[in-house]
């Protein structure tokens, strides 16, 4: 029994040796999934709007961090040049970053905690370092879990047919380190693992179209007038809603839905004319209004809330309409 165990505890202790624990303060990147869109299968950043970068952290060491400094550097590639940053009520040195879980001023560090910045101005490169330094019993805690440590507010300028992309990495630069350390003054190891970057472009979403709509349509004033004509949306938003206006903007005469059959989806107007238009004509100029839901970046949402971008869109058809008595 005795050479059992101590068969045992060996074999545990060169599985050990052979397979050691990654101990080291480890960093990961994140952006809210609506600040998306799909660009043609590839998930792209919306350009002009307000967006949250968040860097998140954890100390997966035995060892609490008693010092520490970071440096993170924002940059762009292609027509990214420049970014506005968003006053969200953050650190009063840059307040469009917000310090979390820990990194707040007198939290983990009771010494010091230091937000710089340079060249904070949204024309990139823009730069900011952290530090943080605490003694007695403080600290950033040993095994302490990945969480949200910094809030990037921010949106990124574009026009329509630009394209690039956003990265931030960490940096090394005159004065200052990329260092963590613990109650010994030992370094703990932690490697930023970056560039993480992310396309960026201008939202367009194309129009639904009607599919050969008809222009010349005859019948009694005694019959209803039906009008069917397909309805596609190039980008395969789903049809949320319809109606329709005359040439002057105002509500038509009749009704108007759509329906689905076939896979496809189709408009229907229908309309009872009066009986003085016995014996002649009109042109009829319908604008259809259509309503298409964006379609979501990531199938998972599609069971639980649109993208909020509606697209509201008139589409014109003239029809020509002639009256026989009866």
């Amino acid at each position: 029994m005795y050479r059992f165990w101590g068969l045992f505890i060996a074999v545990s202790f060169i599985l050990l040796l052979s397979f050691p624990v990654l101990a080291a303060i480890e960093w990961s990147t994140s952006i809210d999934e609506y600040s998306f869109w799909d660009d043609n299968g590839v998930p792209t950043l919306i350009a002009n709007n307000d967006l949250k970068l968040l860097v998140s952290a954890s100390n997966n060491t035995p060892s609490t961090c008693k010092a520490m400094e970071a440096t993170f550097h924002y940059y762009g590639t292609g027509d990214v040049t420049e970014v506005s940053w968003i006053n969200s009520g953050g650190h009063p040195n840059a307040p469009s970053i917000v310090l979390k879980n820990g990194f707040e001023d007198q939290n983990y560090w009771d010494i010091l905690t230091y937000l710089g910045t340079l060249s904070w101005d949204g024309m990139l490169p823009d730069t900011v370092i952290y530090a943080g330094a605490s003694f007695n019993s403080s600290g950033w805690p040993a095994w302490n879990s990945m969480q949200e440590r910094f809030e990037y507010n921010l949106n990124i300028p574009m026009v329509a047919g630009e394209s690039g992309q956003i990265c931030i990495d960490s940096i090394y630069i005159s004065g200052h380190d990329w260092i963590f350390q613990d109650q010994y003054a030992a370094d703990i190891s932690s490697e930023f693992g970056g560039p993480y970057c992310w396309p960026v472009g201008v939202f367009e979403n194309d129009a639904p179209v009607l599919v050969n709509p008809p222009v010349y349509y005859n019948g009694s004033h005694s019959e209803i007038f039906t009008i069917t004509c397909e309805i596609n949306d190039p980008d395969g938003d789903p049809i949320t809603g319809v109606g329709a206006l005359d040439a002057s903007g105002n509500p038509a005469p009749g009704t108007v839905w759509s329906f689905e059959e076939g896979g496809k989806t189709y408009l229907r107007w229908a309309w009872n004319p009066e009986c003085w238009m016995i014996g002649g004509y009109i042109i009829f100029n319908l604008q259809w209004t259509v309503k298409a839901a964006v379609r979501p970046l990531l199938p998972r949402l599609r069971s639980n809330s649109l993208v909020p971008f509606m697209l509201l869109t008139l589409i014109s058809a003239a029809f020509r309409i002639g009256f026989g008595g009866k």
